[in-house]
């Protein structure tokens, strides 16, 4: 699930928010909002190629759905969730997943030089 910003959404003082670099309100509108209806629905992915919205996928809701990763402790989405489980890996770890599902490692490397550094004051919103 990747829900990149929009380029007109793409501000200075959108970035300069916790979490900013992530369109929560479209996971909140296209994901969150839409499970507890118990019917299935889509959500575009953003397309990097193209910068814009692309392709449909199709969800059903399960009995457990899991929304991963850090921006989904984004503060206008956290308290939305029924459990949180956290789970912390090593840098090391995490950037060699990150090589291993890009396959292409000089855009691994810029796209945890972007992220990094936007996700982590996310992980200041958890509840502990």
């Amino acid at each position: 699930m990747i829900f990149y910003l929009p380029m007109p959404m793409r501000t200075p003082e959108r970035y300069a928010t916790p979490g900013g670099n992530v369109h929560w309100e479209r996971i909140l509108s296209d994901i969150l909002e839409q499970i507890p209806k118990n019917e299935s629905f889509s959500y575009r992915v953003f397309d990097c190629g193209v910068m814009d919205l692309g392709d449909a996928v199709q969800v059903t809701p399960k009995t457990l759905n899991i929304l991963e990763g850090s921006y989904s402790t984004h503060p206008e989405l956290i308290g939305r969730y029924d459990l949180k489980i956290f789970l912390k890996t090593s840098p090391a770890g995490d950037t060699e997943r990150t090589h291993f599902k890009t396959q292409r490692p000089r855009a691994a490397q810029d796209v945890r030089g972007k992220m990094d550094p936007a996700r982590e004051p996310l992980l200041h919103f958890l509840p502990c």
